[in-house]
């Protein structure tokens, strides 16, 4: 099955489907996500090489839990191994990083916020999942409901109040149902297009993932930001590396030096934290 006739399953299925390429990168706005087999053949006429996503979160009810099991912190090492048995009872797809688990988004859960363990990324509201089985690569089971004992892995959003409608004393009314302030309903929050973005502690995002391993590799020679954005292959803005650079810093993982320049402006090199540059 090639990429293309996996999204066109997908859209029959009425599953949403977006065209992903490059490095995991979307090619259109996650609000475009159709199950139009039209659009979807056009995606595929302009970008033969795109692998399928699907939106998660609220959207389309999905949450996928992502492991690198080869740069698992301490902590998220801990939880992998105790979860793994309830991990495995889902959809399971092997990545070119690890495996991604599949689970249906429970009410009590939606929407949520994730809260992130390095190593470990939660895809939800205004994110995306990549459907790497299109690629060939290993998979089994069906997505099954988010089980209570990853509920820790969310923050549900305190629920919306309905004010309720006075009952008219004089005569019958007939009954009404109250509407919610716009600032205040769920439906008409934007979604948000900031591809594979996490909140919450850090280490659980991609950008500083693939910072974190760049310095490694980089060793005692450090990286300047514009090396770190090229290793990204400038897919990711200065700015949002330079907050993964500032957070990998807080948590005591990476070091920013200065390298003079001749009169200049000192060059900012990073290195992992602890590694100085023998001389």
């Amino acid at each position: 099955m090639t990429p293309l006739t996996f999204a066109l399953d997908l859209g029959r299925r009425g599953t949403l489907v977006l065209p992903c390429a490059g490095t995991e990168t979307l090619v259109v706005p996650i609000e475009e996500a159709t199950t139009d087999a039209t659009i979807i053949r056009g995606w595929w006429r302009k970008w033969p090489a795109a692998i399928p996503a699907t939106p998660t979160g609220a959207v389309t009810g999905l949450v996928v839990i992502s492991v690198d099991p080869d740069h698992l912190a301490p902590a998220a090492r801990v939880w992998y191994e105790a979860h793994r048995g309830v991990l495995s009872t889902t959809r399971a797809c092997r990545t070119p990083r690890g495996f991604d688990y599949w689970f249906s988004l429970r009410a009590t859960a939606s929407p949520c916020r994730v809260q992130g363990l390095g190593g470990v990324s939660v895809y939800s509201d205004g994110a995306y999942a990549i459907h790497w089985p299109a690629c060939g690569l290993w998979h089994q089971g069906s997505v099954q409901p988010l089980p209570p004992a990853l509920l820790s892995l969310f923050t549900p959003r305190p629920p919306v109040a309905i004010p309720a409608t006075p009952v008219a004393a004089a005569a019958p009314q007939p009954r009404t149902i109250p509407q919610l302030p716009v600032e205040q309903s769920a439906a008409t929050e934007p979604v948000k297009a900031p591809a594979r973005q996490v909140s919450g502690p850090y280490l659980g995002d991609r950008v500083a993932d693939k910072t974190l391993r760049a310095l490694r590799a980089a060793g005692s020679a450090g990286l300047t930001r514009t090396q770190i954005s090229a290793l990204l292959k400038r897919h990711q803005t200065a700015e949002r590396i330079g907050t993964a650079l500032e957070h990998l810093a807080q948590r005591g993982l990476a070091e920013r030096h200065e390298r003079g320049s001749n009169g200049g402006r000192p060059a900012e090199i990073w290195r992992i934290a602890g590694c100085e540059k023998s001389e």
